[in-house]
């Protein structure tokens, strides 16, 4: 998508990255690893998948205000986000009014994630954008996941529809079924 052409999109169809002001109150990604190397196995995929619903529900009421995570808060929303399963039962999350609270919910975990734990909501980041029609800010995320976990699959299987242009609504389809099955079958046949 050309500059133009992404200028047409209305505001609320566009993905930023997290403003300055907002990337300083966040916990710095030490506290937050330093959080996950000490916290014990996650509750399982049904915890998991509430407690990231929780947290975009929450994040959709404080809108247009950005909820700041504590370096707990985030490290469990990381942790979570680490199963797939859970992952991707809440990666249709780019679907109707739960969009902006998913962009800044994924992007807010992205810039407080330790290492590899970036990939996750880069990736979330990243399928919210592409289904916009916000190529270049999908792209960026994509490259953002790959560099922080190169075997990132999903990342790796996203990049490769965005750069054969894919629709984004085929895109879209594929997601929200797979978010779907995940919920249904609580399994992924992916390994991350």
């Amino acid at each position: 998508m050309t500059a133009r052409h992404r200028d047409r999109l209305p505001a609320r169809h566009r993905v930023r990255s997290t403003p300055t002001a907002l990337t300083q109150a966040l916990p710095a990604r030490a506290d937050v690893a330093a959080v996950l190397a000490a916290t014990p196995p996650h509750p399982g995929v049904a915890g998991d998948v509430e407690a990231l619903r929780d947290a975009l529900a929450a994040q959709r009421r404080a809108l247009p205000a950005v909820l700041v995570p504590s370096a707990a808060q985030a490290a469990a929303l990381l942790a979570a986000l680490s199963d797939v399963r859970a992952r991707d039962a809440v990666a249709d999350s780019f679907a109707g009014p739960a969009r902006a609270a998913a962009i800044a919910t994924w992007a807010t975990l992205e810039a407080c994630a330790p290492g590899r734990y970036r990939a996750a909501p880069a990736t979330l980041l990243a399928i919210c954008a592409y289904v916009v029609g916000d190529a270049a800010a999908a792209r960026a995320a994509l490259g953002r996941a790959l560099l922080a976990d190169p075997g990132y699959r999903l990342a790796a299987q996203l990049r490769a529809l965005v750069d054969a242009g894919v629709a984004a609504g085929a895109v879209r389809a594929a997601v929200a079924a797979g978010a779907a099955a995940a919920r249904a079958a609580g399994r992924s046949t992916e390994s991350r």
